[in-house]
């Protein structure tokens, strides 16, 4: 799969969090369009397009956990009719703590426990 269709998850209200597939390059119009209940979504880094309306009402997405670097994430096209996903707090992924460089970048750094849960690593966890 590499994209996932318009409206595939719209008005999913019970939907609260997603983890879409590596892979996936496009997240198409409308995608998921008035998912009221979704606070976080995790992205692969082969994502290079977010259509229009694709997080359109989303109000409560709060957090978004892309799996790779600020300059990759500079790099994705997305549609301006996505506040709700572009104001929600985003997160890079860093396999080990992230050393006094990787702070410099972002501030918002995560990584997967060891039973494959996200963690937001902590400043004190920073390698100097």
């Amino acid at each position: 799969m590499t994209s996932i269709g318009s409206e595939a998850f719209s008005a999913c209200i019970s939907l609260t969090s997603i983890e879409i597939p590596e892979g996936v390059t496009s997240i198409e119009n409308g995608t998921f369009y008035r998912c009221e209940g979704l606070t976080s979504i995790t992205i692969p880094d082969s994502v290079k397009w977010i259509w229009a309306e694709a997080f359109l009402n989303c109000r409560s997405l709060t957090s978004v956990y892309y799996k790779g670097t600020p300059d990759k994430w500079s790099k994705i096209l997305i549609h301006n009719s996505n506040s709700g996903f572009t104001d929600a707090t985003r997160y890079y992924f860093s396999e080990e703590a992230p050393d006094e460089a990787k702070w410099q970048e972002s501030k918002n750094w995560w990584h997967y426990d060891a039973d494959g849960e996200i963690v937001i690593w902590k400043k004190s966890d920073a390698v100097s």
